[in-house]
């Protein structure tokens, strides 16, 4: 095996690994994405500099891709409606926190002059 043919290997197990390694960071609330458009591309240029038959037999890999692609982005979604539904109870909470403090939602504000008068 020449390099130019190992080339794709080693650039199709880089993007399965840091896809898998973001849904694994996903999964604890961390995730940096950065880097995944750029490695999708290197490898997907790497099999087309191929020649056409040996290109083919990348085929099932980009399409098991595109799928690990599919599922991280459908995982983000949940992830990123779960974050929005947290922050609306949060904001429900800050809301009655401040009612709660206060008398009937009306802010109560002592005059200093009004503790000296009988």
């Amino acid at each position: 095996m020449t390099g130019k043919s190992t080339e794709p290997e080693t650039l199709k197990k880089s993007v399965f690994d840091l896809i898998s390694e973001c849904r694994n960071n996903l999964k604890s609330g961390s995730v940096d994405m950065s880097q995944i458009e750029s490695r999708v591309r290197a490898y997907c240029e790497s099999v087309s500099a191929l020649p056409a038959e040996e290109g083919k037999s990348h085929k099932e890999d980009l399409k098991e891709l595109m799928q690990l692609i599919s599922e991280l982005g459908e995982e983000l979604t949940v992830e990123r409606d779960t974050v929005l539904r947290e922050l609306s109870k949060l904001d429900r909470m800050r809301k009655a926190n401040v009612a709660y403090k206060t008398s009937d939602g009306i802010v109560v504000v002592k005059n200093e002059d009004s503790e000296d008068v009988e």
